[in-house]
């Protein structure tokens, strides 16, 4: 029996977009730091004192604050003592996308068995990517903090699917879903599972928006698809990505001419981040 039909007839695809219509499969909710940052930050945005006030009852998140202010990435003069400074360091709306990031690393251990190691190579994906966007972001003169939180989700729909496998599994799916099984039916549904998730999270539209389209590359993409999509192949290349490709030539894919970027900007980019991907990730 293939590994794409049920002994039912139905696809394994369509059995898990059924469970996800159905709420029989969800990622759980918006952790609710990230919900109350969010709603902060909306609108005409808080204030630091605000912002500051909200992150200070969370320890754990204020000491990652500081590690990210003091970091190679962001550092500037003098080293950061205190969380205020951190975030003025950072920026407001910048601090809101990574606290938000922050908060959803546990959803990246849902799974059961070799999931467990998928996830936590996802989640290593996904922060790279969230921060290469960022800089590709910053280059054009684009949100950055936007940048990083498209991309940093824009592959959750992947963790929906293998909670749907183990959901189903533990239901005695009569099928043994192989490590290339799994892959495909990753590819297959999460851009538009992951569309759903973020939607239902309350997140921008313009960052679910990007989780639906990045798997494939249309000339005159909005700009934050693009950096994402563009930081998406630099992570891939240098090995933070579940099909990594150490041989791929960044320099010749369409998403790098789309946004207008030279060879030496690129090269110099891929250069920056290589140096600080794997402190970044360690951040995490």
């Amino acid at each position: 029996m293939s590994h794409a039909l049920s002994s039912q007839g139905t696809s394994v695809a369509d059995r898990i977009r059924a469970l996800v219509a159905a709420d029989e499969v969800q990622l759980p909710p918006l952790p609710e730091v990230a919900i109350r940052v969010q709603e902060l930050l909306g609108g005409d945005g808080g204030s630091l004192r605000e912002l500051g006030e909200l992150l200070s009852q969370d320890p754990a998140i204020v000491a990652s604050l500081m590690r990210l202010a003091n970091s190679a990435s962001y550092g500037g003069l003098g080293r950061i003592e205190n969380l205020n400074a951190a975030v003025q360091r950072i920026g407001l709306r910048e601090v809101g996308s990574i606290v938000t990031g922050m908060s959803l690393k546990s959803h990246f251990k849902q799974g059961n068995g070799e999931k467990v190691g998928i996830l936590e190579t996802l989640w290593d994906h996904s922060v790279t990517t969230g921060f290469a966007a960022r800089q590709i972001a910053r280059r054009m003169g684009e949100r950055a903090e936007m940048a990083f939180l498209a991309g940093l989700l824009h592959d959750c729909g992947k963790v929906l699917v293998l909670m749907a496998v183990d959901h189903l599994e533990a239901r005695g799916m009569e099928v043994t879903l192989t490590r290339s099984a799994l892959d495909e039916l990753m590819t297959e549904l999460h851009a538009e599972l992951g569309h759903t998730v973020l939607t239902d999270w309350g997140l921008p539209e313009e960052v679910a928006d990007v989780a639906l389209n990045h798997p494939v590359f249309e000339q005159g993409g909005d700009d934050l698809l693009l950096a994402v999509q563009a930081a998406n192949l630099i992570t891939r290349k240098l090995g933070y990505h579940l099909d990594p490709d150490p041989e791929l030539d960044v320099l010749d894919q369409p998403v790098i001419d789309e946004l207008g970027l030279d060879d030496v900007t690129v090269a110099t980019m891929m250069i920056d981040m290589e140096d600080h991907l794997e402190e970044m990730r360690g951040l995490f």
